[in-house]
């Protein structure tokens, strides 16, 4: 007999909250397997701000990549449509021996709903549901015993100290604020393909007051606009063009020590021409900066900034 534990969720992004609960979940329950199940729709909210599926199951790979006898399964985003737990369920258990258990993990929250799930009776016969405090003030016991009681449920509150944050709360924050209670690879992941971008584009403009003047902080937010409507004349991906526009003078008032430091930093090789020139090293100093401190990884953004002073053969509109 195996113990197998299912944590289902939009995981929109997934967050340490949901690290921190499956790292209990196995220990507290004993699981041999727990399994990371990323909804395709959800059937008990409307989500804001939403990513693709894609990115949501890249992101939850990388949340749980350093748990052991864990595993993230693309079922429900393979299925596609409202995505059921019910279903779910059966189509694991077709895997799985009689004598095996599955606890399905969930909050109080979605325990206060659990009459308004789609088949939820059958779920009470196919598995256990194992509780996980998010509101200290929820009288979960009580709800634990009536829900016994009518359906003759197996329901246990698991004791866990859980960091008591949504995805949605995340998904409001600025950048800076997500980056405190995500998984640094899942951090890097949301920065490299440009998700949550009106939190991204507030925490590159904070870097950028950090480190520019007031005049040249203003000429960067000028030119970011102006290289928005020019991108959408051109046909030139919009995001980018922002992006590009807003950090092209990133590392412009470095000073000359401070650029050869950048360029030591960033293992970038300067012609004798370039070491004689400082105003141009800002230009290469400012693309290593926003691929390696920033983690834009995108080559166009790249090459608009790092070209952006002298030019080149076969330039792309961006």
């Amino acid at each position: 007999m195996s113990n197998i534990g299912i944590i289902g969720g939009t995981f929109n992004p997934p967050h340490k909250g949901h690290v921190n609960l499956a790292k209990h979940a196995i220990d507290k329950l004993c699981l041999e397997r727990l399994y990371i199940i990323p909804s395709n729709i959800p059937p008990h909210k409307t989500i804001l701000n939403d990513v693709r599926g894609k990115d949501r199951l890249e992101m939850a790979k990388l949340a749980f990549s350093d748990i052991p006898n864990s595993a993230i399964l693309d079922i429900e985003l393979k299925r596609g449509g409202v995505s059921y737990t019910i279903d779910t369920v059966i189509e694991l258990k077709k895997g799985l021996s009689e004598e095996d258990r599955i606890y399905l993990l969930m909050g109080n929250d979605m325990l206060e709903i659990i009459e308004k799930w789609h088949r939820f009776e059958e779920l009470f016969k196919l598995c256990r549901i194992a509780v996980f405090k998010r509101n200290e003030k929820a009288e979960t016991g009580k709800i634990i015993e009536f829900l016994s009681k009518k359906y003759n449920a197996e329901i246990i509150e698991v004791d866990c100290p859980v960091i008591d944050i949504s995805s949605t709360d995340i998904r409001d924050m600025d950048i800076n604020s997500m980056k405190k209670v995500l998984p640094t690879k899942v951090f890097d992941y949301i920065l490299k393909h440009h998700l949550y971008e009106h939190s991204q584009i507030e925490y590159f403009k904070k870097i950028l007051s950090e480190n520019l003047s007031e005049y040249r902080y203003e000429h960067s937010l000028s030119v970011s606009r102006e290289a928005v409507k020019l991108a959408e004349i051109y046909g030139v991906d919009k995001k980018k063009a922002e992006i590009a526009g807003l950090l092209h003078d990133i590392t412009k008032e470095k000073t000359y020590k401070e650029q050869l430091k950048l360029c030591s930093d960033f293992d970038i090789i300067l012609s004798n021409l370039e070491k004689s020139s400082p105003k141009l090293l800002h230009a290469k100093t400012g693309a290593y900066y926003i691929k390696n401190v920033l983690k834009i990884y995108d080559d166009e953004i790249f090459n608009a900034v790092y070209y952006h002073t002298t030019g080149r053969a076969n330039m792309s509109p961006l």
